[in-house]
């Protein structure tokens, strides 16, 4: 090995361990500028060590476990074609024996993806007797109301119909329909009114929680009129259990993309985004959510929904 510049510090020395080893058998293997400030002549026996890091083959000479030489993949095939497995001790260490099979990089394994569960009970439409009490466990529809609602005076008195400042700058305010559990917590189920117009534009589920209305007899919460509470109260449920229904058939129709277009693992596929048309790789299906995994930018993925898929590619 020739040293091409003087340095001032010597380096380190490798670990052996780290790399696979081969005997040289043709008579030498010549290597200049595959170091910054060395060259490589390997003599027949000489020992080497190869390992792959990225896209790159590091050889390690065994007389020199201080330098270590970057390799194409097509110079490291072509050297390990000249070589034997070496199987020994290379600096009073026990190295590994190598093969060009060995040197290939490793297949990522993709996981399949989980099926979506089910919807537990307890994230279906819930009321509870009072804001105190636990809500009872039983799915409501507009017809089946809590006590609270049987008449107006035990309305009056309790947190249903509340409306919440949604703030000074906004133009319309939530009123509090009941409740919805999800993820273990309660949230409230709110309607939007525009201010001034006595108009219901929205239903949304609120991600405000029950302490919202602690304290609501205290508070002074204005409540909105008995008889109009029970039709937006009706209107709400109604555009949430829409809502749910529209979904589980969009769901329905992304799942049927993929059996019908025999979508697999490994497929190139083009995918129309907003924007752009690409094409990439299908890492993962989930049918019954009606979605495909498919690869992004360097080795990152992303899931996207079936029916943006176009075709297939190959």
């Amino acid at each position: 090995m020739k040293n091409k510049t003087l340095t001032v510090e010597a380096a380190a020395a490798k670990d052996p361990t780290k790399y696979l080893w081969f005997k040289l058998n043709k008579a030498k293997a010549k290597f200049n500028m595959h170091h910054k400030t060395h060259d490589l002549e390997l003599e027949r026996d000489g020992k080497f060590g190869l390992k792959l890091f990225k896209d790159k083959y590091f050889l390690l000479p065994g007389a020199d476990l201080t330098t270590q030489f970057a390799l194409s993949e097509a110079e490291a095939k072509k050297l390990v074609k000249s070589s034997t497995p070496f199987r020994g001790q290379v600096a009073k260490k026990k190295v590994s024996a190598g093969s060009w099979e060995e040197l290939q990089p490793k297949a990522k394994k993709v996981k399949e993806p989980k099926a979506p569960k089910e919807p537990k009970e307890q994230e279906q439409l819930i009321d509870g007797a009072s804001l105190r009490d636990t809500p009872g466990r039983k799915a409501l529809d507009a017809n089946t109301l809590p006590k609270e609602l049987l008449t107006p005076s035990a309305y009056k008195s309790s947190w249903y119909g509340r409306v919440l400042k949604k703030g000074r700058n906004h133009a319309s305010d939530y009123i509090s329909v009941g409740f919805a559990m999800a993820k273990g917590k309660y949230a409230l189920i709110v309607v939007t009114r525009d201010v001034g117009k006595d108009s219901y534009s929205s239903f949304p589920e609120s991600k405000l929680t029950t302490s919202m209305l602690a304290g609501y007899e205290q508070a002074g919460y204005e409540q909105v009129d008995f008889d109009t509470f029970l039709k937006i109260r009706k209107l709400a449920y109604s555009a949430y259990h829409s809502n749910e229904d529209g979904r589980k058939e969009r769901v329905e129709k992304q799942a049927n993309v993929i059996i019908d277009m025999k979508l697999r693992v490994g497929q190139q596929v083009s995918i129309q985004f907003d924007n752009a048309r690409v094409q990439r790789e299908i890492l993962g299906i989930d049918v019954p959510g009606g979605r495909i995994q498919i690869r992004g930018g360097g080795r990152a993925s992303r899931w996207v929904r079936a029916d943006m898929v176009v075709e297939i590619v190959k």
